[in-house]
């Protein structure tokens, strides 16, 4: 946790996933978009104003797996899988629909798709 004692990691976790981002009702998935959704500037096709990214959902779960946390990684893990199930190999999805936007087959997506994979292969 080199830069972030116990205790803010677990608080900039409890953050990310509480009520403002992966956890606001009426998320399709539990990822956090890139805007808070109580944000006024949030709109959930405006590219950098709330879509969900992937490539970001990951950046997120490898620096709380970093941190030394367990829980808040695994469940944005399974929210990003979930998330990816559905929307493929996308560049960014709406939060709120779950309509894939942007490139449909973005190779940071199949990346950290893969990455995701390859824990599931080296817990066999």
């Amino acid at each position: 946790m080199a830069g972030c004692d116990r205790p803010r990691a677990e608080g900039l976790a409890a953050r990310l996933l509480g009520p403002s981002y992966a956890g606001a009702p009426g998320l399709r998935w539990a990822v956090p978009p890139t805007t808070a959704v109580d944000d006024p500037a949030f709109d959930p096709r405006s590219y950098w104003r709330g879509p969900t990214w992937p490539v970001v959902t990951w950046l997120l779960w490898w620096s709380l797996d970093r941190m030394g946390l367990d829980r808040p990684p695994a469940a944005l893990r399974a929210a990003a899988l979930d998330q990816l199930r559905s929307t493929g190999c996308c560049e960014y999805a709406d939060p709120l629909t779950g309509r894939p936007l942007g490139s449909p087959a973005q190779s940071w997506t199949a990346a950290v798709a893969l990455d995701w994979l390859a824990q599931d292969a080296g817990a066999a």
